[in-house]
């Protein structure tokens, strides 16, 4: 306190409080005068040029009206003068009398110009020029003479050898002819102008000054500034009712001016020039500045005087406390500070003793505590040993749990963007996060390395939302994205970990603020595989459950012909799948893979085996989308291969029961004849198709014999008979209210029969139906992109029919179960070509569609 002590009285004795005090309110008084003659100054200057301009208008609005008036004046008297009986007289004259008739036009209307053209173009009379009454007027007159016939008079300036005249034109009634007069523009007139606004004004045509109210001598300087004043011409009819220019800067005489120009109607080379000396006007602004300047100075007298007044009072109190300070400075700290005013040295010295009074008291007290400090420091030492033994006890507590508990535990405090984990967390954590050292890390980060990253934008949101304490901790709980999440851990020592985590978070609250996020994971990976482990197992077994139901319907033989024919099937697609199998083009392995499937499909139609057809439909659908590619790769029959061992592993947990029910239903049934079993099987296809297709159909086979066919045939009989079924129940019987209405039963009839001859067998199959739709065929066969509409316009009927052996074409509108694809007729016809066989169609339209095939007692 005596350094802070030495240090004010030094300042208050090597400081001349009132000198600065003065400089101060010397310093404050220039700068506000400079200021204030800154302001006043621009001030006068901004209004002076708004006076100007205002005074400027205000003269154009003058020459305007003193112009119309004048007009008007001439107007009245050349009125006045064409209706005497003198002038009638000598008109009729004229050309003879025109001296005279200009010579009594002068004297009664003092005007300087008189004019009179015959309609025919005459000059009768012209004051002017005598010299050309009697002649044609000149071309320059022509417009003006138009004018004032057209609008029944005239009323204007015009322009005639550098001169300006303001000049009236009147149609003379009952003579044919136009009167012009007017006056020149003179100087005269250019002072009344001026007399009336103030202002000074100037008429000009070309670059010449024709009239003008300023000096003689000021005139050149207006004739050199006039490449200038014409640049200021307003070009689109200047602005106002006055139709002048923006005010511009002109010199004229060594002063300054402003000014504005404006156009004149016909007079496209003249003008008038409105100018107001800025300098005279602004003369009045110097005598207020210099008013201005002598107050400042006699404010400035003032203001120092008034200081040095006051000064000598405020030092007198500053003297008094630099000697109580004094005392207070050797020690004396019960020395009172005395010195007492009204202004701030009065409440510095109340402050200053108020500090002499908590010194001395916080002196006494530091005495006292000093006394009794090493008694206090024993007490508290012996309490921060307690706390820290219970602390460390705690400690431990914590780390034996953090180590043994089975869930992770840890804080998340945020940090900008950042989650990161707090310094304590439980060993299980590690290893459930796959990751060690954790304190201190952002767990976002972590998770990144295992979540994708659309989960990774969810749980950030979710964190976000956690740390807001306007939202209910009830609400988020349940949108955790991360209640049981599948995480999947790479490692660099060993294959990648998959687990599901379930995190639960809870908010810990201090004062009303979210400070942490208690967290807590449960690595829950062994219940969810097993949970899944369930429900394939209830999956398979409900999949088995509809297999046995599917299955128990049929006969034995007929369902070991189908695991049979089915097995066949899939080893012809099995060997086409493998890389070291059957060579052809990736189109063509498609192609034979789809027909291989669509047979399979057939034959579990037939046995209405639903499982069954439904999984060959499905693979039929992929292997529809691999034909749509452009370009085909190896890697895209990866899906195919993987569905066929689905079937595969499918067909061997069936066969075994199918074999099971063939025996037990071979013992309670019996034996049957093939021929019950081909009939049966297409009779269900019928049924079956006639259901879902709403039609109505019926079976006749008493011609059918299968004892006909070679048994090297049967497999081939039986797939003829499913797709001929098909397509003619699809595509060739009517449904029953359009067979009615062609005067048909409604329900359609199907035939079938055999007939032996010595070349082989030959099968007949006839339906009742349509018959083909030939028109339909010929757009399918154009919009299939394999013919174009020119060769398909050139075919006949048969040529025609014969498209349905085509792959890919086929009289259906949409894709079905059934129909639609074109596959099926393109299968028969390759496997009767295969065994040189034939196909015989023939059909009537609206009456049937018959197929004969030829099979061969041996085949190739």
């Amino acid at each position: 306190m005596t350094k802070n002590i030495s240090s004010f009285l030094q300042g208050l004795s090597q400081a001349s409080l009132s000198r600065k005090i003065l400089i101060a309110i010397v310093t404050i008084v220039l700068i506000l005068s400079s200021v204030s003659l800154l302001f006043i100054d621009q001030g006068v200057r901004r209004q002076v040029e708004k006076n100007i301009l205002t005074q400027l208008d205000a003269a154009a609005t003058a020459y305007i009206e003193l112009n119309d008036a004048r007009l008007e004046q001439v107007l009245s008297r050349t009125q006045f003068f064409i209706q005497s009986p003198t002038f009638q007289r000598d008109l009729r004259g004229a050309p003879a009398t025109s001296a005279k008739v200009s010579a009594g036009f002068k004297k009664v209307t003092d005007f300087d110009f008189l004019m009179v053209v015959s309609f025919t173009g005459r000059v009768l009379i012209d004051s002017v020029h005598p010299e050309l009454a009697g002649k044609a007027v000149p071309a320059d007159y022509q417009d003006l003479l138009q004018k004032t016939v057209e609008n029944g008079r005239y009323l204007g300036m015009w322009s005639e050898n550098e001169k300006l005249y303001q000049l009236v034109g009147l149609p003379l009634l009952g003579s044919d002819a136009v009167l012009l007069a007017g006056n020149v523009v003179s100087d005269k007139f250019a002072y009344k102008i001026d007399e009336l606004s103030r202002n000074q004004i100037t008429f000009f045509n070309k670059d010449k000054v024709v009239a003008s109210a300023f000096s003689k001598e000021q005139i050149p300087d207006i004739e050199k500034a006039m490449a200038d004043i014409k640049a200021n011409l307003p070009q689109d009819g200047g602005e106002g009712k006055t139709k002048h220019s923006q005010t511009f800067s002109l010199s004229i005489g060594g002063e300054s001016y402003l000014a504005i120009v404006g156009a004149i109607e016909n007079v496209p080379e003249g003008g008038y020039l409105i100018a107001s000396s800025k300098d005279k006007q602004l003369a009045l602004l110097y005598r207020i500045e210099f008013i201005i300047i002598i107050t400042g100075i006699g404010g400035l007298i003032f203001a120092i005087g008034m200081a040095v007044f006051f000064s000598r009072g405020l030092t007198r109190s500053v003297n008094l406390l630099v000697k109580d300070v004094e005392q207070v400075k050797q020690g004396n700290l019960e020395h009172k500070i005395n010195a007492t005013s009204q202004d701030e040295i009065g409440f510095l010295s109340e402050m200053f003793d108020s500090l002499r009074i908590a010194f001395r008291d916080a002196q006494q007290e530091l005495k006292d505590y000093a006394e009794t400090l090493e008694d206090k420091v024993r007490e508290r030492t012996a309490e921060l040993s307690q706390a820290n033994s219970a602390l460390t006890e705690a400690k431990g507590e914590t780390d034996r749990i953090m180590q043994t508990v089975g869930q992770g535990l840890f804080l998340v405090q945020k940090e900008g963007n950042e989650y990161r984990i707090g310094s304590q967390h439980s060993k299980a954590l590690e290893e459930m996060l796959a990751s060690s050292d954790l304190a201190g890390k952002d767990i976002l980060a972590i998770l990144k390395k295992a979540l994708p990253e659309g989960s990774i934008k969810k749980t950030t949101d979710y964190l976000e939302l956690m740390f807001k304490p306007e939202i209910k901790e009830a609400v988020m709980a349940n949108i955790n994205p991360l209640r049981e999440t599948e995480m999947n851990f790479t490692s660099t020592s060993g294959p990648a970990q998959q687990k599901f985590l379930q995190f639960k978070f809870k908010r810990i609250m201090a004062d009303g603020k979210i400070m942490h996020l208690m967290a807590a994971v449960t690595d829950v990976t062994k219940q969810v595989l097993l949970d899944r482990k369930l429900k394939e197992t209830e999956e398979k077994n409900a999949g088995q459950m509809e297999m046995l139901f599917g299955i128990l319907h049929v006969e034995p033989r007929m369902l070991s012909e189908f695991i049979s024919d089915m097995e066949e099937d899939i080893a012809l697609i099995n060997d086409t799948l493998k890389p070291g199998g059957a060579q052809q083009p990736l189109a063509e392995k498609l192609a034979i893979i789809y027909r291989a499937m669509h047979t399979i499909k057939g034959n579990a139609s037939i046995l209405n085996l639903k499982f069954f057809a439904g999984k060959a439909h499905e693979y039929e659908e992929k292997v529809g989308e691999l034909q749509q590619k452009e370009d085909l790769g190896g890697q895209d029959f990866l899906p195919l291969v993987l569905k066929l061992n689905e079937m595969i592993e499918t067909l061997r947990e069936v066969k075994s029961l199918i074999q099971r029910i063939t025996q037990f239903q071979a013992t309670f049934t019996g034996e049957k004849k093939n021929v019950d079993l081909l009939v049966r099987a297409v009779e269900s296809n019928v049924q079956k198709l006639s259901t879902e297709l709403g039609k109505q159909a019926e079976l006749t086979h008493d011609k059918f014999d299968p004892d006909h066919v070679p048994a090297q045939h049967r497999k081939l009989l039986k797939d003829i008979l499913i797709q001929l079924t098909r397509n003619s129940m699809t595509h060739g019987l009517e449904l029953p209210a359009d067979r009615k209405a062609a005067g048909k039963s409604e329900t359609g009839r199907i035939e079938i029969g055999t007939r032996k001859s010595a070349t082989g067998t030959e099968l007949f199959f006839k339906d009742d139906g349509r018959g083909l739709q030939i028109d339909k065929l010929r757009k399918k066969a154009i919009e299939s992109g394999k013919y174009t509409a020119a060769d398909v316009a050139s075919w006949d009927a048969g040529t025609v029919a014969g498209v349905i052996f085509i792959p890919g074409i086929s009289t259906a509108d949409s894709t079905t179960m059934n129909a639609g694809r074109g596959i099926g007729m393109d299968i028969i016809k390759e496997k009767v070509d295969s065994i040189g066989g034939k196909i015989e169609l023939s059909f009537e339209a609206g009456k049937f569609c018959e197929f004969k095939i030829l099979l061969p007692a041996s085949g190739k």
